[in-house]
């Protein structure tokens, strides 16, 4: 009679304490359970075993520039699959985070992402970096205009791109002998002639020019 040959399959659960437990074992080639003799000969060699659990989240050091998103994932190393996690910001103010692991990105700062397990209530946390929009470019407009001396004309400045975080620009006249402007952008004629007018980005970078022509009021 041939040799009968037999694997052992094992099942076994998490009981989430740290260890495996064995619920029984069977024979896979016949797919019949052991006998009681053979469970019992087993279950005397075998243990508890002791496992580990964690959970990782990715991108371990996440960015996004604000207004924009970037997707996080978590996973935990017992879980068939991706599990189903909790997602939390510690500052909203800063990013939020949707039950899908999606964040925004709301002001430049830095912000704990915490993904919590459901089964198992472990959790994983990263520190996301919010990036500021960076100035791309500066303009005045109108980039020519005209005053009367006394008068005043009003100038806009364009910043570039239109959700840039710091849109802030210092307006100044290379020619105050002609013409002043305030931080509002507003101009003042002061004598006949052509003022330079400029505003410069507050981080410095970036800087842009008009001409303003004042002229002299008809009752002078």
């Amino acid at each position: 009679m041939p040799e009968q040959k037999m694997k052992i399959m094992e099942e076994a659960f998490s009981d989430f304490t740290g260890h495996m437990c064995r619920a029984g074992f069977t024979n896979s080639i016949s797919n019949e359970p052991l006998s009681e003799r053979q469970q019992s000969h087993l279950a005397a060699c075998l243990q508890a075993v002791p496992f580990s659990q964690t959970v990782s989240i990715t991108p371990a050091s996440p960015s996004v520039l604000v207004g924009k998103t970037v997707q996080l994932r978590a996973a935990i190393t017992i879980s068939e699959g991706a599990g189903s996690f909790t997602w939390k910001s510690a500052d909203n103010a800063i990013a939020t985070v949707n039950t899908a692991g999606l964040v925004t990105g709301v002001a430049a700062g830095k912000v704990q992402i915490t993904a919590t397990d459901s089964e198992t209530n472990l959790s994983a946390t990263v520190e996301l970096t919010v990036k500021p929009v960076s100035v791309e470019s500066v303009s005045i407009k109108p980039d020519s205009a005209t005053v009367e001396k006394g008068a005043t004309v009003r100038l806009a400045a364009n910043v570039l791109p239109a959700n840039a975080s710091n849109k802030k620009v210092t307006w100044a006249s290379k020619n105050p002998e002609f013409a002043t402007i305030d931080q509002s952008g507003l101009a003042t004629g002061v004598a006949a002639g052509v003022a330079t007018i400029e505003i410069v980005s507050e981080d410095g970078s970036h800087k842009a020019t008009a001409s303003l022509q004042v002229t002299e009021s008809p009752d002078a």
